[in-house]
């Protein structure tokens, strides 16, 4: 093996939650990922959180001591906790705001914008460094804050980088408000604490293929494979009955002159490689030929909308033909 190459035993793992007002997520996620088959204890671990949830963090994990009881709890089980769960220190908390003001809640369209260049910010820090394995939990914070991290990780996630979700007993939680962890086989029966991982899709590699870095924000990102990607359409099948003169669209009959059939059919044979016609020449130079193709796109577009018309007529100067649910009836019998 290449000296270059690292293994993944040499990863430093990093535990990245997003939590809210309720920091004993936190203790539950580290708690389930070490009791896992194979345990997963993280090195260091980082939260993502509101000026609220950062308090509410500081006053039940560090003053009241509950990080200090889980890592011992841990040691106690002869789990390997030596010199990991670093947690407490100064970048171990990254507070969400806008670069004016750290926000105690996301609520606004405008705080979920600035949330979720914070949160690319925040993991491409760690992202960026090739001997990291970060596993991201979802389970805390506002829902938004949840997708939010979700995304950004289907964007920046590596191949060994991963996500995760822990849920509890809502009864035991309910009646149970200081908990943390369990403490015992009872407590863990009663808490039901289960660990999922989350599949997610990693496009990391297509971006820096396509544009060769990473990107400035969570926007520009979104932007830019919004260009790059095909679009996320369902094409209704268009039917072009050459014998009767007829174009259907998804079953429904367009009301079409002769004319404006006769230009649509060559537009669309034209573009259509499938069914492009041997002896036929489009003169979309010809004004009436322009005319006729505007005509059709609109009636298309009453039946279809605007985005999938554009997609069957598109504009003419347009090279590239996507739309590919056609099917051609010439009247001919087929042959074997």
């Amino acid at each position: 093996m290449s000296e270059s190459v690292i293994s993944k035993e040499s990863f430093d793992r990093l535990l990245v939650a997003v939590t809210g007002n309720s920091p004993a997520i936190l203790t539950e996620t580290v708690w389930a990922l070490a009791h896992q088959e194979e345990p997963w204890i993280p090195d260091k671990v980082v939260i993502i959180t509101t000026s609220t949830g950062r308090e509410k963090a500081k006053e039940l994990l560090i003053e009241q001591k509950g990080w200090v009881l889980l890592c011992t709890a841990l040691l106690t089980e002869k789990l390997s906790v030596e010199d990991k769960l670093a947690f407490g220190s100064s970048d171990s908390i990254h507070v969400i705001g806008d670069g004016r003001r750290d926000f105690d809640d996301i609520s606004t369209p405008a705080e979920s914008s600035a949330a979720s260049d914070f949160m690319l910010s925040v993991l491409r820090q760690y992202t960026e460094q090739p001997d990291t394995e970060i596993m991201a939990s979802i389970a805390g914070g506002r829902k938004a804050m949840s997708a939010l991290m979700l995304a950004c990780m289907s964007l920046l996630g590596r191949e060994q980088d991963r996500v995760c979700h822990v849920l509890a007993d809502d009864f035991f939680i309910s009646n149970h408000r200081d908990f943390l962890f369990p403490q015992n086989a009872q407590e863990a029966k009663a808490a039901r604490i289960q660990l999922y991982e989350i599949p997610f899709v990693r496009v990391r590699g297509w971006y820096e293929q396509e544009s060769g870095k990473l990107p400035a924000s969570y926007s520009h990102m979104v932007s830019l494979f919004r260009t790059i990607a095909p679009e996320a359409v369902v094409e209704p099948p268009v039917v072009l009955d050459l014998k009767t003169g007829v174009l259907s669209i998804g079953g429904t009959e367009l009301e079409l002159t002769r004319t404006e059939f006769d230009v649509a059919q060559v537009f669309i044979q034209s573009r259509n490689t499938a069914s492009a016609p041997e002896d036929r020449t489009v003169k979309e130079h010809d004004d009436n030929f322009r005319r006729a193709l505007s005509r059709v796109r609109k009636k298309v577009a009453a039946v279809m909308g605007k985005t999938l018309a554009t997609r069957l007529i598109p504009d003419l100067r347009k090279t590239k033909y996507e739309y590919r649910t056609i099917q051609i009836k010439d009247g001919r019998p087929k042959t074997s």
